[in-house]
């Protein structure tokens, strides 16, 4: 195709040089000087008809170059996209469900999960992991949204992105939003020059430029004022920084991997944060949900943690089966990290082998009020017996997911019968109930 598009560019010019020669003939026979008789003035007018003829046929197809020439263009931007993609479709379709690697050697892919602790054991973790990949292949400069609630990994999916691009070998800086005086926020993230105010005795470069070639990771963004969110996204539309006190602009070659919580679009109707910085975001976002809803990892990721956790210890621990069922059915309101520390915890004080439900240390947590997220009576639409009903389904689907279908085992978890979850199944229920 580079070829074609070689010769492409060889046949405009040619054909531009035509058309110049054209021009100087036509300007050539006007100035041609009046000749007497009627076969002088015919032969002069078709010689300047046949001129024009030449002249539309080589404009149009010099149209037609054009056009092929711009389409060309596309098609091989679009081919090295395809390229990027294909590569990262292979890292990621070496990843096997469960989170277990297959057989054979390690893709560069898997070799950044296992080194980085990133467990993938549902379909909707594999589907993160592979836009992770996606992204990180593709355009440099584009920045990336992760989305999800504290302890859902966050900071290890940015660093995945920074270490499957080829940034990796490039700075990675990190900052927490949230642990920024506002004060100070703009000198930490775009620096200063000397003088720029008290005690500005020589220059600093900002994170930014810190990153220069590399990956910057900008945790929970939601609390950036929104004036730095301004300068934030000017930065991200021109790639150049202020430092403070002066007014040059200082090129930067970063990739910004920001994160907060998923309610986002909340602090935008609330006017706390900026539209446009979030729709200059939102074009590669990564979604990570709650531990509560993959429940149906929980076991697969606990066993997984206790193997990283008995590599490091001279005894290795085990746990019971109710030991495993207490973690199982717990909230964890704070998602991997949260567990990760109660295993490590449990292990650590642990007096046997095993570890029964009575080990496993599990720290009270701030009450809420169980029914905070119901909706309120009057909504428009609402109807008590269909979100009752609604309701119901989604616990027994957790259930019978929880369980990988055992009737039996979802009914124990549900305090019913195994035939009302076999009535929930062929759909045999009342829908009344």
């Amino acid at each position: 195709m580079e070829d074609t598009q070689c010769r492409t560019t060889g046949n405009t010019h040619v054909i531009t040089q035509l058309m110049d020669r054209l021009q100087v003939l036509i300007e050539e026979a006007s100035r041609t000087p009046e000749q007497t008789g009627g076969r002088a003035l015919r032969k002069r007018s078709r010689l300047r008809a046949s001129i024009q003829v030449a002249r539309r046929l080589l404009e149009d197809a010099h149209a037609r170059t054009v056009e092929n020439k711009r389409l060309l263009s596309e098609l091989m931007e679009r081919l090295g996209a395809l390229t990027a993609e294909s590569s990262a479709m292979q890292f990621a379709s070496a990843l096997t469900p469960g989170g277990v690697p297959p057989e054979g050697p390690a893709t560069g892919l898997e070799e950044a999960l296992r080194e980085l602790g990133i467990f993938v054991g549902s379909a909707v973790m594999q589907m993160a992991v592979e836009r992770a990949a996606i992204v990180a292949q593709s355009d440099q400069r584009l920045p990336v949204l992760l989305l999800g609630e504290t302890g859902t990994g966050k900071e290890l999916f940015a660093k995945l992105i920074h270490r499957l691009s080829s940034r990796r070998h490039g700075p990675m800086q990190m900052v927490n939003c949230a642990a920024i005086p506002e004060a100070v926020a703009e000198d930490i993230l775009f620096g200063h020059v000397r003088g720029a105010f008290t005690g500005a005795d020589s220059n600093r470069p900002g994170v930014f430029e810190s990153a220069h070639g590399g990956t910057l990771f900008l945790e929970e963004l939601a609390t950036l004022p929104l004036a730095l969110q301004a300068k934030l996204l000017r930065v991200l539309n021109e790639g150049y920084v202020q430092r403070l006190g002066t007014q040059a602009y200082r090129p930067v070659d970063v990739r910004v991997v920001a994160a907060t919580k998923p309610n986002l679009r909340e602090e935008i109707a609330a006017g706390r944060f900026l539209a446009d910085l979030y729709w200059r975001l939102e074009v590669v976002e990564i979604s990570l949900p709650p531990l509560r809803e993959r429940r149906e990892e929980i076991e697969k990721l606990v066993l997984w943690l206790l193997r990283r956790i008995n590599q490091q210890i001279r005894r290795p621990r085990h746990l019971s089966k109710e030991a495993l069922l207490r973690l199982v059915q717990h909230s964890w309101p704070e998602n991997v990290r949260e567990l990760s520390s109660v295993l490590k915890r449990s292990v650590l004080f642990s007096r046997s082998e095993t570890l029964g439900p009575e080990d496993i240390e599990i720290r009270s947590t701030p009450v809420q009020d169980p029914f905070a997220g119901l909706p309120e009576p009057g909504s428009p639409g609402f109807k008590v017996d269909d979100f009752l009903r609604q309701a119901k389904a989604h616990l027994y689907s957790r259930a019978l997911a929880m369980s990988n279908g055992n009737r039996s085992a979802a009914a124990r978890l549900l305090g019913v019968t195994r035939q009302a979850v076999s009535q929930f199944v062929t759909g045999q229920e009342d829908n009344g109930d």
